[in-house]
């Protein structure tokens, strides 16, 4: 180093030694993925504070290896309304995998049973429960959250991944080292996340760093410096109290000076009047006065009438009473309403004006809240041996929130390989069902059929089904005879 830097150097270490200020060091992050893969919530999370003495810092932060729409509704604990933020966007997010896709073939479990958010009996209970299958091939469990330990180390890793969303909950803190702390031990943060359709959350970590701030370099330095800070403020704000007197005091003074001058030039006015009166003027003859108007009373009325095809108005003013009363009971009397004149046009037809429609149907709106938590579900047979069984979500239709059931996924390779279901005869007749009211417009009724489970036929209901897209119909599942077997082709969805 050149001797000539050495001073500024030393003089850039010194101040840099003497910089208080209030920092921010983890405490701890609380971390939590998804139990199954397709979850929309609510997941409800209840973070307690640390009753940090100059504050503390709470962040959300979601890893992700696809965009997400997750909606985060939170608050402390002593407030009553939730504030809103979000992570992602519900039009961006990649959720083709918890959804049915078009013209996808499943069970006739899918893409979407429609059942009201009532408790009670719907449409479509299957009246005869299958067997349970083999471990590890039964539904997957509800939907929720997994706590992970929480991490306490000074500084924790995040994970590599395409997407990441942070958020900042709560951010309070307190340069004064005097007085009350921001955020008392005992209370928590509650966060609620959910969603309108289900993300897909495989490989997804949610995290909340709970961080406190802290005065660098140590308490003892930055009490000294605040309160050497806090004399020089006093002192700063006591000259300018001093300085406003002051101009107070020279105002006064100005405005004192300003009135002896006025009430001086007042006075000699006063006597510069009295030496010279002023001469008095000669009075003007009095005008007549106008005689009074009576103004007559109007009555005036408006009817529509029509020309060449048009709608046109026609407005009159009466001065008789009666006339403007027999006008106005028979708004067809055109020689009331228009009197014929050379080289003006007059009307056909003359009726009364209809009020506008008023349109009274309620207007779809927005989900006001999260929707209910998902409903335990016992999946029908499985269709084909890599079917993969999609949970069930719930979706909202502008008014409340319809449960649409989980299905099997039947994938192209098992249809062309014949890898689906097999029985060693034909199924029975197909059952006479009784069909119910649709309980959604859209609702698509599926009928039931038989499907080979062990060494019987169960009978799996018909039920409502919602199309994944408009203009398309259900094929229902058939069971086809093949030189292996009679195998099943499994339900899907046809473009019309």
């Amino acid at each position: 180093m050149p001797p000539s830097m050495r001073p500024s150097l030393l003089v850039l270490l010194t101040t840099l030694s003497s910089c208080t200020y209030l920092g921010t060091k983890h405490q701890v992050t609380h971390r939590f993925h998804s139990a199954t893969r397709c979850a929309q919530g609510p997941f409800e999370l209840r973070i307690p504070t640390a009753g940090a003495k100059y504050g503390e810092v709470m962040n959300l932060a979601v890893y992700s290896p696809r965009k997400l729409g997750l909606r985060v509704d939170y608050r402390m604990d002593d407030e009553e309304k939730f504030r809103t933020t979000w992570v992602g966007s519900e039009s961006e997010m990649e959720n083709k995998e918890c959804l049915a896709a078009e013209g996808a073939p499943g069970a006739p479990a899918g893409p979407g049973e429609v059942t009201p958010e009532a408790p009670g009996k719907t449409a479509g209970t299957p009246e005869v429960t299958p067997p349970p299958e083999a471990p590890g091939k039964g539904a997957p469990p509800v939907a929720g959250l997994v706590t992970e330990p929480p991490d306490t180390s000074r500084n924790p890793g995040a994970p590599d991944t395409t997407q990441k969303y942070f958020v900042t909950l709560v951010n309070l803190s307190r340069p004064n080292p005097v007085g009350e702390i921001p955020l008392r031990k005992g209370r928590f943060l509650i966060l609620r996340l959910w969603s309108t359709l289900p993300n897909d959350l495989e490989g997804v970590s949610i995290q909340v760093k709970h961080e406190v701030y802290w005065p660098e370099p140590n308490e003892r330095e930055y009490v000294a410096k605040w309160n050497k800070d806090q004399r020089e403020r006093q002192k700063k704000a006591e000259k300018r109290r001093r300085e406003a007197e002051r101009r107070n005091r020279e105002w006064a003074r100005k405005q004192e000076e300003r009135a002896k001058k006025d009430q001086a030039r007042r006075e000699r006015e006063r006597l510069e009047a009295a030496k010279n009166p002023p001469k008095p003027k000669p009075a003007k003859p009095a005008k007549p006065a106008k005689p009074i108007k009576v103004a007559k009373p109007v009555w005036q009325a408006c009817v529509t009438g029509r020309l060449d095809g048009r709608r046109v108005q026609i407005c009159r003013k009466f001065t008789d009473y009666a006339e403007y009363q027999r006008c106005l009971k028979d708004p067809t009397d055109l020689p009331c309403w228009h009197r014929k004149r050379p080289g003006r046009w007059h009307y056909g037809i003359a009726e009364v004006p209809k009020p506008a429609p008023v349109d009274d149907t309620p207007k779809p709106r927005a989900a006001d809240g999260p929707p209910p938590s998902p409903r335990a579900e016992t999946p029908p047979p499985k269709a084909s041996q890599n079917a993969v069984w999609v949970p069930g979500y719930w979706r909202w239709n502008g008014f409340s929130w319809l449960w649409l059931s989980g299905f099997w996924r039947v994938p192209e390779s098992d249809l062309k390989e014949e890898k689906t279901a097999t029985a060693p005869e034909e199924p029975p007749a197909v059952r006479t069902e009784t069909v119910e009211a649709p309980p959604f417009p859209d609702a698509v009724w599926t009928p039931g059929y038989w499907h080979w489970v062990g060494a019987a036929w169960v009978w799996v209901p018909g039920r409502w089904l919602v199309p994944p897209a408009t203009g398309q119909q259900w094929q229902r599942p058939q069971w086809r005879r093949t030189p292996r077997g009679v195998i099943l082709v499994p339900g899907h969805w046809l473009r019309r």
